[in-house]
């Protein structure tokens, strides 16, 4: 990429041959984009199962600790609370909206997009903490999750 980069500085191509390049850059980018969904799809998929696995094994007395050591990773499995996020244009949307400071217009408008990852992060810290959830979420599901991690290298 590089080279093509230095090439492109130096005039090396021409306007058509650039079309063509910007072209081929586009559909390996596209290419990239659909092999990540896919790669993502699968991690979620073993994250969901070591959780399971472990939830159950920890149920049934069979394992103390739930933690799991490959040779590559370590895995925190856990099941953690989601929030049932209201759907949009209801009063429990709005609630929510008013809640974190959105005035209705602009809740109503679209403009505003939620971190479905931090708003999931509040909801736990309050379930925890044994706290209500924040107005317009009356309801949260058990999301089986694995935090993987590289396992460290032993120095040799």
């Amino acid at each position: 990429m590089m080279l093509l980069s230095d090439e492109a500085k130096r005039d090396a191509f021409t306007i058509e041959e650039e079309c063509d390049l910007g072209f081929l850059c586009r559909e390996v980018q596209e290419l990239f984009d659909e092999m990540r969904k896919e790669v993502k799809a699968r991690q979620v998929l073993f994250s969901r199962r070591i959780a399971l696995v472990r939830a159950r094994q920890a149920m049934q007395g069979d394992i103390d600790d739930t933690t799991v050591r490959g040779e590559l990773s370590v895995g925190s499995p856990s099941i953690v609370p989601m929030p049932k996020i209201p759907r949009k244009d209801t009063d429990e949307y709005l609630d929510l909206c008013k809640w974190i400071g959105i005035p209705p217009d602009m809740a109503k408008s679209g403009a505003v997009k939620f971190s479905w990852t931090r708003l999931q992060e509040e909801c736990a810290k309050r379930i925890a903490a044994g706290a209500e959830l924040p107005p317009g979420i009356s309801e949260t599901y058990s999301e089986p999750t694995t935090v993987f991690r590289r396992r460290p290298t032993p120095k040799t």
